[in-house]
């Protein structure tokens, strides 16, 4: 995948189709319209072009801003794996805030030879946000493109998009958002040194600087170092049975024994085993993780009985 951060395209493709837009989490949503325009570009024998922005424009156009679900590395990686040929990532400065939609256009058809563009039906674009599907009709009978409109994705009647997701983290429903992205929510980070307690289970303590990150509870993870991935279990909270009054994440890899201080790992979330509770005592709390552990073991069983079904 070819990388560019301006609209100033020397080596120009011979025909492309592209799509626009924010692309915060890629999910299924943004995979049916980058497949789209995969299927188009490959009937042309052109390149598949996806724009977006650096920063997210809502976290510069509102106070409040825009918490990222996927932050521009991940992303990027993401994008890559889809089969994208050319990224545009273009800076939101004051120059892209305040261009015309039309103008916009007639640059993606001038400077990348665009043959179609891949938008959803409530697409809008350019300064005020003043362009959308009627004026892309218009443009595509005066410029001469296809404009091609994706339907939305719903599971269970609710319409996949990245708001509905990052309420779905906010609310620790990681398995209802795991189906929305077409893969467990991920997050990545540093092993960092914790508070010692002596009860009896080793955590690795993880340091990120994610904008989301799940509701405080327990969950069922899979933690990744390197080329690795390990059955866990992952505490988000405040540790309340031990006063403590500072976030904390602490996975508990099921079966090792090995040190990760100081290593870099991503954290996979599956699914949600029960809510942070302050306990009346350690051995309280150290029951509670035993059972938290067999709960995940099950899990685990679980996945691996399904794949045998699958594969037998």
């Amino acid at each position: 995948m070819r990388v560019l951060r301006t609209l100033d395209v020397r080596e120009r493709p011979v025909s492309s189709v592209v799509t626009i837009g924010n692309f915060d989490g890629v999910h299924l949503g943004h995979k049916r319209i980058i497949g789209r325009v995969k299927e188009l570009s490959k009937e042309i024998y052109g390149q598949a072009v996806l724009i977006t922005f650096d920063p997210h424009p809502v976290s510069v156009l509102r106070a409040e801003g825009v918490r990222i679900i996927t932050p521009l590395p991940l992303k990027m990686g993401l994008l890559e794996k889809e089969g994208i040929d050319l990224l545009l990532l273009l800076p939101f400065d004051e120059t892209t805030r305040l261009m015309e939609p039309e103008a916009f256009v007639k640059i993606l058809v001038e400077r990348l030879c665009m043959r179609a563009i891949v938008v959803g039906s409530d697409f809008r674009f350019g300064r005020e946000r003043r362009g959308d599907v009627s004026m892309l009709t218009q443009l595509a009978t005066n410029l001469g493109f296809r404009l091609v409109l994706v339907e939305n994705v719903e599971i269970e009647g609710e319409r996949v998009g990245s708001q509905r997701i990052r309420q779905m983290l906010a609310e620790g429903e990681v398995r209802r958002a795991r189906r929305f992205l077409g893969r467990p929510y991920e997050i990545y980070g540093r092993v960092v040194k914790g508070r010692k307690r002596e009860i009896g289970f080793k955590t690795a303590n993880i340091f990120t600087d994610f904008d989301i990150i799940p509701r405080d509870g327990v969950y069922i993870t899979e933690l990744a170092v390197g080329s690795q991935r390990f059955e866990s279990v992952t505490n988000i909270g405040k540790n309340p049975t031990f006063g403590e009054d500072s976030l904390s994440i602490e996975t508990h890899i099921l079966d090792f024994s090995g040190d990760l201080y100081d290593r870099e790992v991503g954290l996979f979330f599956l699914d949600r085993i029960r809510d942070e509770i302050a306990f009346e005592d350690v051995s309280s709390l150290k029951a509670q993780i035993e059972t938290d552990i067999e709960v995940a073991r099950a899990y685990f069983r679980g996945l691996k009985d399904s794949l045998g079904l699958l594969y037998n």
